[in-house]
């Protein structure tokens, strides 16, 4: 999960989608409620569903749904801890470990 969870608009989108498992989410309502940018929004949802994490009922409609059984009690803990501490969780999405980031130094791209 924290791979797909790489900025708080991503966090918040989760959690909103976590709190009201039963709900189904157009991308429009959840933009509406995010208030990010729509293209954004779209691409988080679009790479939840692909993850496993949301279901895409209809068309554009998206309803937490998480293909494995721990995702969704590891949703929940983080949308608890985000509410309880919204600060550390933040800190955390946007603090890399040192040793990926030496790690990425080294990667070989082939951009040529």
């Amino acid at each position: 999960m924290a791979r797909c969870i790489s900025s708080v608009e991503r966090l918040e989108i989760l959690c909103l989608l976590a709190e009201s498992p039963s709900k189904a989410w157009s991308s429009d309502e959840v933009f509406r409620v995010i208030q990010s940018t729509e293209r954004t929004v779209k691409a988080s949802l679009a790479e939840f569903a692909k993850t496993g994490l949301v279901a895409e009922v209809p068309a554009d409609t998206f309803r937490f749904a998480p293909a494995q059984s721990g995702l969704g009690a590891a949703a929940l803990a983080l949308a608890r801890a985000y509410r309880e501490r919204p600060v550390a969780v933040i800190e955390t999405i946007y603090k890399r470990p040192a040793a990926q980031t030496f790690a990425d130094a080294f990667r070989l791209r082939k951009d040529t």
